[in-house]
């Protein structure tokens, strides 16, 4: 009797959800992007509640609080902040090149391909938006409040399940951890979650709570250092155990 074939017992496991070599993945230049993007909307940020940091009871810092204000995704009405929606725009096109990096890595995988596009899709329509309405003061690229919600669902939904599925895909090695922490904290810097946890921290904001921006863009910082670690451990571990020529 032949013995059972343990390459083929193993392959039948991960039939469903096929591995990538983790080697040829964009570990280092998709770390890059996500520090850039999460810099620059810290940056957003920190333009909008500057008011605040001087004098937290001053009008200045009351209408920052403003929905009129938000630049996420600009929707009606809106009075830009230019420098903060210039630079979140910046944020919103570093990652459509973010996702559109890891679709091209992902390309066996349908879901994954899909996802990854969607996401880009998703950020490039963002940015464009904020961009113009920046440019135009508001005359273009300014949504009404249903697409503008469709949008915000789609720009939340499409990076998580990517991040699950790539997470899945990935072998086993810190760039799960990677897109473990992405996928979280996506959700928890989504305009909903943020509000819920700001709001607990500044009872006084009406509209939105004081700091929002920060967290959505801490998340991308901390998620790019840990792209950067899994870069250097597989590019360690290519060092010590190069593949076959």
């Amino acid at each position: 009797m032949a013995a059972p074939d343990p390459a083929g017992s193993a392959g039948s496991a991960t039939a469903v959800i096929p591995q990538r070599s983790a080697s040829r993945a964009p570990w280092a230049p998709t770390a890059i992007l996500l520090v850039v993007a999460g810099t620059a909307l810290i940056l957003a940020a920190s333009i909008r509640w500057q008011p605040c940091v001087v004098d937290l009871d001053s009008l200045a810092c009351v209408e920052a609080q403003d929905h009129l204000r938000d630049y996420g995704i600009v929707s009606a009405p809106f009075e830009p902040i230019l420098g903060a929606v210039v630079l979140a725009a910046l944020a919103s096109f570093v990652m459509t090149g973010f996702w559109l990096l890891w679709a091209s890595w992902a390309a066996a995988s349908r879901t994954a391909l899909v996802a990854c596009l969607v996401a880009a899709a998703s950020g490039a329509v963002i940015g464009t938006g904020q961009l113009l309405a920046a440019l135009t003061d508001a005359t273009l690229g300014v949504l009404g409040w249903v697409p503008a919600s469709v949008l915000g669902l789609i720009a939340l939904l499409a990076p998580v399940v990517a991040s699950i599925v790539l997470l899945l895909l990935s072998p086993p090695h810190r760039g799960r951890l990677a897109w473990g922490v992405l996928a979280l904290g996506l959700v928890l810097g989504s305009q909903i979650a943020e509000f819920v946890i700001l709001s607990n921290l500044f009872l006084a904001s009406h509209d939105s709570p004081i700091g929002t921006g920060y967290l959505p863009g801490a998340v991308l910082v901390i998620a790019g250092c840990l792209f950067g670690i899994a870069a250097i451990e597989r590019a360690r571990t290519a060092v010590v155990n190069p593949p076959p020529s």
